[in-house]
């Protein structure tokens, strides 16, 4: 794998003795926050085209999120235990927000072909000050981990090969993917969900993502299409402002009706 180079705005390698401490406005920089390139700890392999996509797509919400300055991310991963909790996945619930980020960029690849990718981040929310102290503990580790939506592509030995379809954002977890992501070793697996069939949890991933309209490339890149097609015929009343049909049965959304 050759160089790779993104800036969308900014890992130190530090000693286990050494505390960080942030800028003068409260933000720790250059944060290990993932590895391109390299199988996890837990035998995942990521395609790395599909991961530069989900970190880099300008009509993503990660993105738009992150240069609109309300990208944050959460104290621990959402708890997931069953195919109804997959719209959690895409909400960051402000209750467990811990820290917000500035910034995101790749680092120079290693001889080993891996390329590290750094975060700028703030400790921010109500979990903000549990993050904080975390960094300038010189006796507790700091990490963080993608929460992202996959595609399994396939397996290598016992590697599982996976494609990212969106990346939600990066939470500070206990447990990195990646050793090189944490504050001590100067990374991130984090959360992931696969999704067999897509299509069938539109509606909720849309309500999720706060999707704007039916354009919107997030929801797209989830379901794997380059378009969505209307295959049935709505009969009705439009409510123009409210966007909104009304039929015999009552009162419908237009958006959730044709999905």
């Amino acid at each position: 794998m050759g160089n790779i180079a993104f800036d969308i705005s900014s890992a130190l390698y530090v000693d286990k003795a050494k505390a960080w401490q942030p800028d003068e406005n409260g933000v720790y920089k250059d944060m290990p926050v993932m590895v391109l390139g390299k199988v996890s700890r837990n035998n995942k392999n990521y395609d790395v085209e599909s991961m530069l996509t989900a970190l880099t797509n300008p009509n993503s919400v990660f993105c738009k999120k992150l240069l609109a300055g309300q990208l944050q991310g959460e104290y621990g991963h959402p708890l997931v235990t069953k195919e109804e909790d997959l719209p959690r996945i895409a909400i960051v619930d402000p209750t467990k927000v811990s820290h917000a980020i500035h910034s995101v960029r790749a680092g120079k690849t290693t001889e080993q072909g891996w390329t590290i990718v750094y975060a700028d981040i703030e400790p921010f929310g109500p979990y903000g000050p549990f993050l904080d102290a975390s960094f300038k503990n010189p006796r507790v580790n700091t990490a963080f981990s993608l929460r992202s939506l996959v595609s399994q592509t396939g397996t290598t030995g016992n590697v599982i090969n996976q494609r990212v379809t969106a990346l939600i954002t990066i939470d500070a977890v206990d447990a990195p993917g990646y050793a090189e992501a944490s504050k001590v070793q100067t990374g991130t697996e984090g959360i992931t969900v696969k999704i067999e069939h897509p299509e069938e949890h539109m509606d909720a991933l849309a309500l999720a993502c706060g999707c704007e309209s039916t354009h919107d490339q997030q929801l797209l890149d989830m379901l794997q299409v380059d378009r969505v097609v209307i295959e049935h015929r709505l009969t009705g009343i439009v409510d123009r402002n409210g966007r909104y049909i009304r039929d015999a049965n009552g009162k419908h959304s237009i958006f959730h009706e044709i999905f």
